[in-house]
């Protein structure tokens, strides 16, 4: 789908429009699970991956200095706006729990 800034929603291949609630908030690299990059196409799952396990950053651009494909940077570099970097809080980083949430469709 795309989402654009209004918060209108294009869901279908003909083009009809929804109207949708925004998607709210910016992703956090520091906590976020892999699953909050699948609103970015491209991200999820290989480079959302990367980017919770290569963690903690003191900046959003410190992801740029993990082992990424030049189409992953152009990927980071389309969506970087989206991102925001805070502490790691210990509750959402230990074990798996940001690479499998255990939200199954």
């Amino acid at each position: 789908f795309f989402q654009a800034e209004d918060g209108i929603r294009d869901t279908s291949v003909t083009g009809v429009q929804t109207c949708a609630l925004p998607i709210s908030g910016k992703v956090d690299l520091n906590n976020a699970s892999v699953r909050r990059f699948q609103q970015y196409p491209g991200m999820y799952p290989t480079l959302a991956g990367k980017i919770v396990v290569g963690g903690p950053y003191d900046q959003v651009d410190d992801v740029l200095k993990l082992d990424l494909t030049e189409r992953q940077k152009e990927l980071f570099q389309k969506y970087k706006e989206n991102f925001t970097v805070t502490d790691p809080e210990i509750a959402l980083n230990e074990g798996f729990d940001r690479i499998n949430d255990g939200q199954y469709r």
